[in-house]
């Protein structure tokens, strides 16, 4: 209904509701503190919330194809955005400036996400591939291959070491990042998206 709701999961109530959106949110994402909430939409802009205040922090203009994938920097300073048309934004969050500009030859970037500082981020593809790219280089880093089905989430562990990756095949993917390499392969039927208690239990 072109709107975002935070929910307390604890009071299983309502905290707030983002409304007024003219087109549909395709992602969205919390700061790690929690006190911001981004979202990308169908007409290729994005925008932040801080969730405390309930202020609009900054819209930021456009892809040229609709946002498949949002994330914002551990320091919130940095927001990155992938859209359909194969390119990947960096903003700065609270001028709402493009920092960086950076574009793909493979097909449908999935999901884009931060490594554990914000010099480095992973892609990932529908063909089940994912990219290692700095932020100061338009070219990047590794390939991680090695794997079929397109790709709807991937997180990083904690000490920087691993990236999990789920397929929609069922199958989750554990990478020695390193190396590029995958260690192991978990069947898990029915999930579709990743938390940090669930990569713990991989």
């Amino acid at each position: 209904n072109k709107s975002i709701g935070i929910k307390n999961l604890n009071l299983n109530t309502l905290h707030y509701d983002f409304r007024a959106e003219q087109f549909n949110i395709l992602d969205g994402i919390f700061s790690g503190n929690g006190n911001l909430i981004a979202i990308g939409k169908w007409d290729g802009t994005a925008k932040v919330w801080n969730t405390k205040s309930k202020i609009l922090v900054n819209q930021y203009e456009r892809h040229g194809d609709y946002i498949t994938s949002i994330d914002i920097s551990k320091d919130n300073e940095y927001l990155i955005t992938a859209a359909a048309d194969n390119t990947i934004k960096i903003w700065d969050i609270y001028s709402g400036k493009e920092l960086r500009d950076f574009s793909s030859s493979d097909f449908h970037t999935t999901k884009v996400k931060f490594d554990n500082f914000k010099n480095q981020f992973f892609t990932s593809y529908a063909g089940g591939n994912v990219k290692l790219w700095n932020t100061e280089q338009k070219d990047y880093l590794k390939e991680f291959v090695g794997t079929s089905g397109q790709i709807f989430d991937m997180k990083i562990s904690d000490d920087g070491e691993y990236l999990v990756t789920g397929n929609f095949d069922g199958l989750f993917n554990i990478w020695l990042i390193k190396t590029n390499s995958v260690i192991n392969q978990v069947e898990k039927r029915g999930l579709f998206s990743l938390t940090p208690h669930q990569i713990n239990q991989f």
